[in-house]
This record gives structure tokens, sequence and C-alpha cells, in this order.
């Protein structure tokens, strides 16, 4: 079963600094090699390099393992909720209440 599903709304905390981002936290990022592309995936190392992204479904997913590393310039913020499409409240409600940026998972190409 996948942790996100389309429709899901992600709930991300902007940031760029490496101190905040752990092993095993999701990261919404730019995808290195498809502009305007946002990606979220679970960090699985973190070195002076950049991270090592990937999905929750080996199989299924694209990743680092097919894109390399990520720079931490790549990275737009932290995953700090998701909500279902099933659980869904007014778009305009979660910006007044948490003030962080969302965006709706779609199935990836």
């Amino acid at each position: 079963m996948p942790t996100l599903c389309p429709g899901d709304l992600i709930i991300f905390k902007p940031t760029k600094s490496i101190s905040l981002i752990k092993k095993g936290c999701l990261v919404v990022f730019n995808h290195p090699l498809k502009a305007n592309l946002l990606l979220v995936k679970r960090v699985h190392k973190i070195n002076k390099s950049g991270l090592e992204l990937r999905g929750d479904r080996k199989s299924q997913s694209s990743d680092s393992r097919q894109f390399g590393l990520v720079a931490i310039n790549q990275v737009q913020g932290i995953v700090e909720s998701l909500v279902s499409k099933e659980q869904r409240i007014p778009k305009f409600f979660l910006i007044k209440k948490f003030g962080q940026k969302f965006f709706e998972a779609k199935r990836s190409q």
C-alpha cells in the first residue's frame, strides 16, 4: 500500500536546511531531470553530496536509484501532514489554519 494516493493533499513546511531533514522523513523536491515536477519521496540516506530518496513502493518508484542523489537546494520542504481524498476539507481552511504550502498528489509518470 503506498503512503500517498492520487488525490491526497500533501501539506509541507518549506525548508532549505539540511539540519531539519532526517532519515525516514518525507520530503517534497523538484525532480532533478524534469522541470516543474514536484515529487515526494522518503529520505533513505543523507550525505555531503545530497539526499538519497526512495519511494515506498520499490518496484514502482522512480527515485534516486534512477536519477541519483538530489541536491539539498532541490528540496522544497518536509511533509508535515497528509490528508486523504476522503478526509478533504476546503483548501482555504488549510492556508488560514496552518500557513504551510500544499499540493495534490498525482500518479507519477
